[in-house]
């Protein structure tokens, strides 16, 4: 028991009376800010959607209706339709179905400015209906793509297919921690192998509803997923941050692709080979280089199977900077010319989309 002082007495005061009252004050303390914090992830960093179980389209997607925040490089808000498709703004037309990686499903930016939507907006303006259906998600590589193949037909009957794709693409299709793989190793024959989806529903959506358990989710993935997958994509950084190519060789893109054409028989298909270039060079001297190796080699791979076509719209990206100073990629909070597109690079895909799509459904 101790005392405290009051007029001139010293009256008794126990002690277990002024720690409750100190760590009621510290508890409430630490919830108001833990809650202030929540509030403000969900608002300004990071939110993901809620998900559901669609075993056609490989496992979780994200709910029809809702909406994923990402504030982590540049801020973009995605909602979505059925599928865990990404919204677009129409619904009738011509189906064309855009699948991708990380660089289709454009969390970066708004869906207005993803190169889908614009793309979708830009056919009505020239007259076109056009119903472009964004399947982009990060990740996605040949192998889900061609697994996805027979739910895609069934539901949105595509008329063309475009395929977003990079060298990680091909070389992530032949590792069998992805969710759907071939076994290439040693020759013929090739399988597709389907690994049953882990992913819990519960705890997706536990997640999910806590900005924080949000941040720290993504924050892991970055960590220690996305760099495994490097190493296992086989990439290798060099010393302007460019990367090689990855563990595949020319034999296997070549049967990949064909894989998605023999997937999609009664559509047009093109591959979406977006620009790694420009490349800008540090140093006393710096510089931006328009040359990407890498890229000619993969365009000449893919061009080389019979029945499909190719995007690669390097002219707009060197049109944007040398007319307006403008890099592609890059945002107010990264890196210049770093990471997913900005909104200058979605509207130069954009471009190039419609005027492959007028071309092609005359």
């Amino acid at each position: 028991m101790g005392t405290r002082v009051i007029g001139d007495s010293l009256v008794p005061v126990e002690k277990n009376k002024f720690n409750r009252a100190y760590w009621l004050r510290f508890f409430l303390c630490s919830l108001l800010l833990l809650v202030t914090f929540e509030v403000g992830i969900r608002l300004f960093v990071v939110r993901n959607p809620r998900f559901e179980a669609d075993a056609g389209f490989g496992g979780l997607v994200p709910r029809a209706g809702s909406t994923r925040l990402f504030g982590t490089e540049g801020f973009g808000v995605t909602s979505y339709f059925e599928h865990g498709e990404i919204a677009t703004p129409y619904r009738d037309g011509v189906s064309v179905v855009v699948l991708g990686d990380s660089m289709t499903a454009a969390h970066q930016v708004p869906n207005d400015e993803k190169f889908v939507s614009i793309a979708e907006q830009g056919l009505r303006d020239e007259g076109a209906v056009v119903d472009l259906h964004n399947l982009g998600r990060p990740l996605q590589v040949i192998s889900d793509i061609v697994y996805l193949a027979p739910s895609i037909i069934e539901t949105y009957s595509p008329k063309v297919v475009i395929v977003q794709v990079s060298y990680s693409s091909f070389s992530l299709s032949l590792d069998s921690s992805m969710t759907n793989y071939y076994t290439l190793k040693d020759g013929p024959p090739p399988k597709l192998v389907h690994n049953s989806n882990s992913e819990n529903l519960q705890m997706e959506n536990i997640i999910s509803s806590s900005g924080l358990l949000t941040m720290l989710q993504n924050r892991f993935y970055q960590i220690f997923v996305l760099s495994r997958l490097d190493r296992l994509a086989g990439r290798e950084v060099d010393q302007f941050g460019r990367t090689r190519r990855g563990l595949v060789s020319d034999k296997q893109i070549v049967f990949l692709v064909r894989s998605v054409v023999s997937a999609y028989p009664d559509a047009r298909i093109a591959f979406l080979v977006i620009p790694s270039s420009p490349e800008i060079r540090p140093g006393e001297n710096s510089n931006i280089s328009w040359n990407s190796t890498e890229d000619a080699e993969l365009i000449g791979l893919i061009s080389s199977v019979e029945g499909v076509e190719i995007l690669h719209p390097l002219s707009g990206f060197q049109k944007l900077y040398e007319e307006q100073g403008i890099l592609p990629r890059g945002f107010s909070d990264s890196a210049p010319n770093k990471g997913h597109l900005n909104k200058f690079g979605h509207q130069v895909i954009a471009k190039a989309l419609v005027e492959f799509l007028l071309r092609i459904l005359k």
